[in-house]
């Protein structure tokens, strides 16, 4: 049984986003086909590649598409902006 893989620079090409952007939302979790790791390579199977395609128009015509939704992001460190001080000010009033 054979089925073709995509390399992410051939994936990049298919769907119009940047090599980059590829490996971005891989790292991130961001919204990917399934990826196959042929030992430290990443494949796309032109089939997953299809069924997420599928699933990003359905996503846009109005469905709920949980793939899409942005991951939970951790607190932010560091000092707090002045918008945000001025906001728990508040608050506490």
């Amino acid at each position: 049984m054979t089925f073709p893989l995509l390399t992410p620079a051939e994936l990049a090409q298919l769907i119009g986003l940047s090599l980059q952007t590829i490996y971005n939302r891989r790292n991130n979790g961001g919204s990917l086909p399934p990826a196959i790791m042929l030992g430290r390579q990443v494949r796309f199977r032109q089939e997953d590649v299809d069924t997420w395609l599928q699933e990003q128009y359905e996503h846009i015509s109005g469905e709920q598409n949980p793939s899409m939704l942005p991951p939970n992001v951790p607190a932010k460190r560091g000092r707090p902006t002045k918008e945000e001080q001025v906001r728990k000010r508040r608050e506490s009033i």
